[in-house]
């Protein structure tokens, strides 16, 4: 599709729909950036259009974002040089010491069904 094709084509929530249940193949690479970024923009256009206005154009409630919808799907074209997310974070050679996590110094709070199903045994 040209340029002038994809910036006269109607958006709407159910175009962004299909496009993201084309971006998922369990068989081919992990494209995570494309996943999530469709998949942001899938769920703004859910919040601009109700399931009752699947094909209402969007471009009605918020015109920039059909603009960065177009701008994404002119951008496919470019599919085979996203690169996918790192299949490991801990590299060969190296090992994980631990985690990092923030916490305020406050004690963590269960709550009674919690700790009925938390086994303190090891």
């Amino acid at each position: 599709m040209s340029n002038e094709g994809i910036l006269s084509f109607p958006i709407n929530r159910l175009t962004l729909l299909r496009l993201t249940a084309q971006t998922y193949c369990r068989l081919q690479n992990i494209l995570g950036p494309l996943i999530i970024s469709i998949k942001a923009l899938s769920s703004r256009a859910c919040e601009l259009a109700s399931p009752e206005e699947l094909e209402l154009p969007v471009r009605e409630r918020d015109p920039t974002f059909v603009g960065l919808v177009q701008k994404f799907i002119m951008n496919l074209r470019h599919f085979d040089k996203i690169l996918p997310f790192q299949r490991k974070w801990v590299k060969d050679g190296q090992c994980l010491v631990g985690f990092v996590v923030s916490c305020d110094g406050s004690k963590l709070v269960l709550s009674p069904l919690q700790k009925k199903e938390i086994s303190t045994e090891i």
